[in-house]
């Protein structure tokens, strides 16, 4: 059994809080209409942990958060269409879900409705925190501030005033935009 993640969606960006996919409550369940994007690897699952805001009166909540729910969502269920979206190397990971009058069953519900803003955030900050994620940023913080610099590397200090690192650490060069043309001045 393997699940994806449905949260963003097509010209939202990041506002997950803005998500459109909308679940309406009728007898024994909900009907979900709306669509999710760059939804990894949906052509392969079975489920999908879907992110949706409950159908209210057409006013939009004050409260960007309300309303927000989650559900457990069969992805071979009648009305979802799962598209692919094509990488520039011709590759599928990702896909676009089209759920039009889809049928959700209460036993589907994650959590609590209205609670899935809390639950989404948790998730992500999960997500986002693994120890991958966090040994990867020390490799790329040791690329962006290498000390010492090496030769050959340009570095900018707080007055942006940009510098050249040399081989022997007791000279540097300074390169200023005027200098370009004629060449830096090494001090």
């Amino acid at each position: 059994m393997t699940f994806c993640i449905g949260m963003s969606e097509p010209n939202s960006g990041s506002d997950l809080a803005g998500t459109r996919t909308r679940a309406a409550k009728i007898d024994g369940g909900y009907q979900v209409n709306g669509t999710k994007l760059w939804t990894s690897n949906a052509h392969r699952a079975d489920f999908a942990i879907l992110f949706c805001k409950m159908a209210g009166d057409g006013n939009e909540e004050p409260d960007r958060h309300a309303g927000a729910t989650q559900f457990l969502l069969d992805l071979k269920s009648p009305g979802v269409e799962i598209r692919p979206v094509i990488n520039l190397l011709g590759e599928h990971h990702f896909n676009e879900i089209f759920l039009t009058d889809v049928f959700i069953p209460d036993n589907r519900l994650l959590g609590k409705e209205g609670n899935g803003w809390n639950q989404v955030t948790s998730e992500l900050s999960f997500e986002r925190s693994a120890p991958d994620r966090f040994l990867v940023l020390f490799q790329c913080c040791g690329r962006w501030f290498a000390w010492p610099p090496r030769a050959g590397q340009v570095n900018r200090d707080r007055a942006g005033k940009t510098h050249l690192a040399v081989s022997d650490p007791s000279k540097h060069v300074d390169i200023d935009s005027r200098d370009v043309a004629g060449g830096a001045k090494s001090k």
